[in-house]
């Protein structure tokens, strides 16, 4: 869904009649804006998708810091929480904790190194580099859920900032849908 004629004639498709009833609008109206618009060549009109995203991008052109609102509003309407940039904390940034990681690697590293040494590497040796591998892949482990943590803290504070205390009750089964797929 590249343009929101297509994206209209994908959502639109057997409920034209329903949709047009709903909105005032007449069918041959909204079959409109399931075609490429006048102003852009084509034989359709500008629909209702294609007037947000018009303001948005005059927003955007406008250098407005708020000009995604109305996608915001919309996503959180509809009980989705679109995903929210936000710059990395000072809590986030100091849960990884990349010395231990490197330190846990050069471990590893030099464990190798050894066991190669001689040409030959013994069962004790190789028990040493299974153990630096396993002390590594616990290190980034728990980093990658330090960070999983700290982005969905952030994420949530900045959506219930962003969408409001009204459209917040629908933050939780989204959040818990996060949670539960480890994002």
């Amino acid at each position: 869904m590249t343009n929101p004629w297509q994206a209209n004639q994908i959502a639109l498709k057997g409920v034209r009649k329903a949709v047009a009833s709903r909105l005032g609008k007449s069918v041959e109206l909204s079959d409109t804006w399931c075609r490429l618009p006048r102003s852009m060549g084509g034989e359709g009109e500008a629909s209702p998708t294609q007037r947000v995203i018009e303001m948005v991008l005059a927003a955007r052109e406008a250098v407005s810091p708020d000009a995604d609102a109305p996608f915001l509003c919309i996503a959180s309407d509809l009980g989705y929480a679109p995903p929210v940039r936000v710059a990395v904390s000072e809590k986030a940034s100091s849960l990884v904790d990349v010395s231990a990681a490197m330190k846990e690697f050069s471990d590893f590293l030099a464990a190798v190194a050894k066991a190669f040494e001689d040409g030959a590497v013994t069962p004790k040796e190789l028990s040493r580099i299974e153990v630096e591998i396993d002390e590594h892949v616990a290190v980034m482990l728990r980093q990658r859920q330090s960070v999983h943590a700290a982005l969905l803290e952030m994420e949530e504070s900045s959506t219930r900032e962003r969408i409001g205390p009204k459209r917040s009750n629908r933050l939780p089964r989204y959040l818990a849908l996060r949670k539960a797929v480890g994002q």
